[in-house]
């Protein structure tokens, strides 16, 4: 079967079995390895990808449900916008150390940021749910998040006025 979809911003095609996950499609046929495996079953949000706007587990997606979706993986993250105000808190909660999990959160935030524009407590706590390592302060990155929130809302003020 051969699908198309926009990868990273860029437009791209690949054949192969409609059942091959997405993640084997990323880490296989595309090379990139900073979406992790996991445990294929939702558990520990290790391959977390954006598709379409919304935070999903790229070991439950097969092949077939790529067509025209758009991906965003860690390694596009950086193409996004407001990407270097998520990539400060998160290297600001970590304390500049990077983690086998600070992709995750990356794309946790972002995917958060994506569907909730300013979002609240509980939709921290739902966003960081599946992620868990030892040596991560929580507590800090949901405070960073509400911090970033703050800022996000005090620009789009900005831009009222």
């Amino acid at each position: 079967m051969k699908i198309t979809f926009k990868l990273n911003g860029e437009n791209t095609a690949i054949e192969a079995s409609p059942w091959k996950r997405l993640i084997d499609i990323l880490r296989d046929d595309f090379g990139l390895k900073g979406t992790k495996g996991g445990c294929g079953r939702i558990h520990f949000d290790l391959c977390l990808v954006i598709i379409n706007g919304k935070t999903v587990n790229s070991c439950l997606v097969p092949l077939f449900q790529l067509e025209n979706a758009e991906v965003i993986t860690v390694e596009g993250i950086g193409l996004i916008k407001d990407f270097p105000d998520i990539n400060l808190i998160v290297k600001e909660v970590l304390h500049n150390k990077l983690t086998y999990r600070s992709g995750d959160i990356i794309i946790a935030v972002k995917g958060l940021f994506l569907e909730k524009n300013i979002p609240g407590e509980d939709d921290i706590i739902d966003a960081l749910s599946g992620i868990a390592c030892i040596g991560i302060d929580y507590q800090s990155i949901m405070d960073g998040i509400k911090r970033l929130a703050n800022m996000k809302g005090r620009r789009r003020r900005a831009y009222i006025y």
